[in-house]
């Protein structure tokens, strides 16, 4: 989730450099409910610390309405067609 929300900076960035608007929130499919509660959640618990550097840039851009996460069952997560 931390790479996909890095390249969604670098794409509107990208975009705004075009002088292309961006719609916000841009919607960003997940298909696991942990890293979107990982990522909503603003405490970090002993067992989740090894994650907390990536955690950071997510939970920015859930603040400022940049991204708008939603689950999908795996099943459906084209991106991942292949992969699994």
């Amino acid at each position: 989730m931390a790479t996909a929300v890095a390249e969604v900076i670098w794409m509107v960035g990208l975009l705004k450099d075009l002088c292309v608007e961006v719609s916000t929130p841009i919607q960003l499919y997940c298909d696991s409910k942990t890293a979107m509660q990982t990522a909503a959640n603003p405490i970090l618990h002993e067992r989740t610390k090894h994650i907390e550097i990536d955690c950071y840039s997510v939970r920015e851009m859930l603040k400022e309405g940049l991204i708008h996460p939603v689950h999908v069952l795996t099943k459906f997560q084209l991106a991942d067609l292949l992969t699994k």
